[in-house]
This record gives structure tokens, sequence and C-alpha cells, in this order.
């Protein structure tokens, strides 16, 4: 007997499903390829400060917000349709520094408020590879603490509470490109602040690097390996560019200068970081070299520019989010 193993022809519903996922992973491939790197900063060259996006040469300049509130560390959502920024702009009248996290499509539509506490400062917005959370830094507690909230403003919970010692301060925080840490800077267990990392819980914090000075604003190069961060020098009270190892090792001075360098910000090739300086009277933006070489600078402006976030920065994690991902300012000489 001869037994047939001839299949059956493939149902309309099944033709039509295949056609379905193959149309969906070219967009995919197609919006992945057609991502073009773009720096968001922040400019007060409107006359107030506000947030800007540019190409990563520093051409074709477009204005995304115009508040005459404060409008602050914008950072991208990992597909790059929405950037989470700080606002001054629903601050209550006979307050100071009330600026709470925002969100707003990347052309600056649709700025929906995500906070809601009178008279603190929630900053630093960061969001997970994912795109479904976003960690801030806040002083609602009094002082400077973690917090992680849905991307809509839900389930906001505080993830770091430490009393080591008598003013406990953590701030600025960046999450991994794999999601598996959150780095932040932090003044517990001593002088000064250093950087730490913990689990996106508040859990298992760990001391990664403290170069004499202040530290702040830790950024992860796309590959996840590396951290560039901001250090106030003991020595001469300027801020300089350093980068070190995930895991604390191989520490390096990128810059070294009379002037403030601040806000590193990783290209998403991971050749390249961006920076804010005064090196030339203002502060403008510039890009280098991972190593510190081949300094270029990208904006002039008589007005201040600063605090700038490449999108894409980083892989998203996720296999449904294959596109690349991604109060300082300049009064931030706390």
């Amino acid at each position: 007997m001869i037994e047939c193993r001839c299949q059956s022809a493939p149902s309309d519903t099944s033709i039509t499903l295949i056609a379905s996922v193959l149309v969906l992973t070219l967009a995919a491939m197609t919006i992945q390829q057609d991502a073009q790197p773009q720096i968001a900063f922040v400019s007060a060259r409107d006359g107030d400060i506000n947030i800007y996006v540019m190409d990563e040469d520093g051409k074709n300049v477009v204005q995304l917000t115009d508040h005459p509130q404060v409008d602050a560390t914008p950072a991208w959502s990992p597909d790059g349709r929405r950037i989470a920024f700080s606002s001054l702009r629903d601050e209550p009248p006979n307050t100071h520094g009330n600026s709470e996290i925002y969100i707003m499509d990347a052309d600056g539509g649709n700025p929906t408020r995500l906070t809601q506490e009178p008279n603190s400062v929630d900053t630093h917005p960061s969001w997970s590879p994912y795109g479904n959370q976003i960690t801030f830094a806040s002083n609602r507690h009094g002082t400077g603490d973690i917090h992680v909230m849905n991307d809509d403003g839900g389930n906001l919970r505080r993830i770091t509470l430490d009393d080591t010692n008598r003013s406990p301060y953590d701030w600025a925080p960046a999450w991994s490109p794999d999601g598996r840490f959150i780095a932040f800077e932090s003044s517990r267990g001593g002088r000064g602040s250093g950087l730490w990392l913990m689990s996106p819980d508040g859990t298992n914090p760990v001391k990664l690097v403290n170069p004499p000075g202040h530290d702040t604003t830790p950024t992860w190069s796309p590959d996840g390996k590396q951290i560039a961060f901001a250090s106030r020098d003991g020595k001469n009270g300027t801020w300089e560019i350093y980068r070190t190892g995930a895991d604390g090792g191989g520490l390096k001075k990128l810059t070294t200068n009379l002037a403030n360098d601040q806000w590193p910000a990783w290209s998403p090739s991971g050749e390249q970081i961006a920076f804010n300086s005064d090196r030339d009277g203002d502060h403008d933006i510039y890009t280098m070299n991972p190593d510190g070489e081949e300094i270029v600078k990208i904006t002039d402006h008589a007005a201040d520019d600063f605090a700038p976030s490449w999108f894409p920065s980083a892989l998203a994690v996720s296999e449904r989010e294959k596109l690349p991902t991604q109060w300082a300012i300049i009064k931030s000489k706390r």
C-alpha cells in the first residue's frame, strides 16, 4: 500500500497571516534602516529654555517645545517616537523648582504630564529598553531618590532608600541597554558622590566608581560595556567627561581643560560621545571619539546649548522591539 504524504494546500487565512507577518517584518527592517541619528538638546537660543533636535552634524535644527518656562533633560523612547523630558511649565504660583516629568511626540506634539508632585523636582527621565517604563530622579521624599513608573505615569514607585549617612542622595538614573541595571549617582556610603549600579527594582546596589569629585549623568554605550559620565574635578572645580567599564574597570579621563564639560551621550554606533562645554565662552554641543580625541563643535550659538540626547542610542532587547533605542541643566554646579 502506498501511503500518501501529500499536504493540503494552505488556507486563505494562513496565506493572509503569513503575508501580514512578512509585511510587518519588512516594515520594521525599513524603519530600522531609515532611522537617522539625531540629537535632542536643550537651548536658550529663543530667549527661553526649550528642547530642540538636530542632525548629528549639528545641521537642520528644529525647535520642539516653545514655552516660557524651562523644558529640559530630553530622553528618546526606544522606538524614537516619543521624548520624555522635565519641565517647570505647570509650576504652581509662589513655588520654586517644581519640575515634573512629561512625554511628547518626537515632533514636539501632544505633551503629556506624567508626574503630579507639587513642590518637588522630578527630572532626569530614562526609558527602559522595552519602552514601557521610565525611571527618574525626585526629591519628593526630602532627598534625592530614584523612582520608576509606567510610560503613562501609572504604577509609580520609589526604588532607592538609603540611610547610611546623614544626607543620602541618589540622582541621574540611566537604564542599561539590556534592561538589567540602572546606573545612578549617589552620595551613599561616604563623602561626595560616585556612580552606582542596581537592579531595576532597586535591589543589589553596587558602587561602580568614585574618582575625586562629584560624579553624575551616567550614559551607557550601545553595547552596554562602557559608561560615560561627568565629574567635577576636586582640584580646579570644573566638570570633565570620564569613561569607565560597566564593571568599574578601565577608568579614563576624556577631557582635560579649565572649562566645564558635561552631559555625555553616546552615538548609536558607539564611535562618538556628544557633550556640552563652555570652553568657548558659552555652552555648545561637541562630539569626540570615545578616547577623547577629535573633538568637534557642532553647535555655535551665542546662547547656551546643552544636555544632548542621541537617537538611536542603544538596541532594544525585546524581540518585539528590535529598533535602536536611547535639573542638572547648566545650573548643576551643586
